[in-house]
């Protein structure tokens, strides 16, 4: 996430050179750092059960439908794929950080 953070105008340079497709993943990349910590914390604490059925429903039940829908039946195109699964990626942090949100740590510690 750190690493993201810190390069988040530049680590998107190994797979595209496009400037205007980096200057977009630099709009993203604090959600994906969010993301990425949320998901290390779930799965972390032994909740990749969870967090499978999570990502199922965010993206391949909602994100996928809605930048179908976006790109094709509203016209948007890529963009419109992108948002949807952006939407997607938005729901699963949300969803995320309220399992972590939620979570009595106290009865998640291990006994000494």
């Amino acid at each position: 996430m750190a690493v993201v953070l810190v390069f988040r105008d530049d680590f998107c340079i190994i797979f595209t050179s496009d400037v205007k497709l980096r200057q977009a993943v630099a709009k993203i990349a604090g959600l994906l750092g969010l993301t990425m910590l949320l998901n290390s914390v779930a799965v972390g604490g032994g909740w990749q059960g969870l967090v499978a059925y999570i990502n199922v429903g965010c993206y391949y039940a909602f994100g996928l439908p809605l930048g179908y829908i976006l790109g094709y039946k509203f016209d948007y195109g890529v963009g419109g794929i992108w948002a949807g699964m952006l939407c997607g990626i938005a729901l699963r942090t949300l969803v995320l950080l309220y399992v972590v949100w939620k979570t009595d740590w106290k009865a998640e510690e291990f006994l000494s």
